[in-house]
């Protein structure tokens, strides 16, 4: 209480959120399932869980700074955790897909040749922390183990699906291909006619359009040399200045976690591989995959023809 009621610095150093914030969880969390217990209140045990997130504190450690033994603290710890899970389900839901969304209909940059986009999807890989035995899978090219995740997001920086867990030397489209197949995963497929702005590394299919391929697709590539020019360039500039929004959830992301390696959230480099799944090709049946490319052709075409 005395750090909540202090300086708001303070705070923000030791539970990564402002006071008002922190306030806010407290009461979210104790609206799911969280309650005092007899020797730890709510504003406790949500101090705990962040303070362990944020310092990667050893469960010793945070025992001994709150006065509890680690049996408590880890029971309650996992509490908070299984809250917070339970809250995700809430904050992290697909959108509304019968919507043109406001991003998209408010420019004519984007409408009405996007109208039918739903959202963008983007992998990234994570630091990993695991046991050595289990390492390999996780290893990528940098040298230090990560998670390959893939996320969904609209075009209000608000994600809609995230995918956590899968080694660093998995293949974007493998983890794609799984979650659309395994209906565990509750993945958000878009109905028919609608899709999701995907980058070249995933398949032009059915529900994900993706860029031209062999073409100039990055921003600093742009700026290097000159303004795109071509259908196909001008194509991949519209679909990567609809699509960023998810590289700068991530980026947000990272400004936020400034601690963290330089290169945390760097979806930009190529899969991180063991030599494996580089070879993965995704089949798609070749009628999809001309539907998808008559699409995006007319797309391409109609925003050419509006310059």
């Amino acid at each position: 209480m005395e750090i909540l009621n202090g300086h708001r610095e303070r705070c923000y150093e030791n539970f990564r959120m402002y006071p008002e914030v922190f306030r806010t969880l407290y009461s979210t969390l104790k609206g799911i399932r969280l309650k005092d217990s007899k020797f730890l209140t709510v504003y406790e045990q949500v101090a705990i869980f962040l303070l362990t997130l944020y310092h990667n504190q050893k469960n010793r450690a945070v025992a001994e700074r709150f006065q509890h033994s680690t049996e408590t603290i880890s029971r309650h710890f996992h509490a908070v955790l299984h809250a917070v899970c339970q809250l995700g389900t809430h904050i992290i839901a697909p959108p509304d897909f019968s919507m043109i969304l406001n991003k998209i209909r408010e420019s004519s940059r984007f409408f009405p040749y996007f109208k039918n986009c739903v959202g963008a999807i983007y992998g990234t890989h994570i630091p990993a922390t695991l046991p050595a035995s289990t390492q390999l899978p996780f290893r990528g090219r940098k040298g230090y183990t990560t998670q390959n995740v893939m996320a969904v997001c609209d075009f209000d920086m608000r994600f809609t699906y995230v995918l956590a867990g899968w080694e660093g030397s998995a293949n974007d489209s493998r983890i794609l291909k799984e979650c659309i197949e395994n209906e565990a995963m509750n993945f958000p497929a878009s109905p028919a006619g609608k899709y999701y702005l995907v980058d070249s590394g995933y398949a032009n299919k059915p529900g994900y359009l993706a860029s031209f391929q062999g073409h100039t697709y990055h921003f600093q590539e742009y700026r290097r040399t000159r303004q795109p020019r071509g259908r196909e360039e001008v194509f991949n500039h519209r679909h990567l200045s609809l699509r960023n929004i998810i590289e700068r959830c991530f980026g947000l992301l990272k400004m936020r976690n400034q601690h963290q390696p330089d290169d945390l959230f760097d979806g930009n480099d190529p899969p991180q591989s063991d030599g494996e799944d580089d070879e993965i090709v995704e089949h798609v049946p070749s009628a999809q995959l001309r539907e998808m490319d008559q699409l995006r052709n007319t797309i391409a075409d109609r925003i050419w023809n509006s310059l």
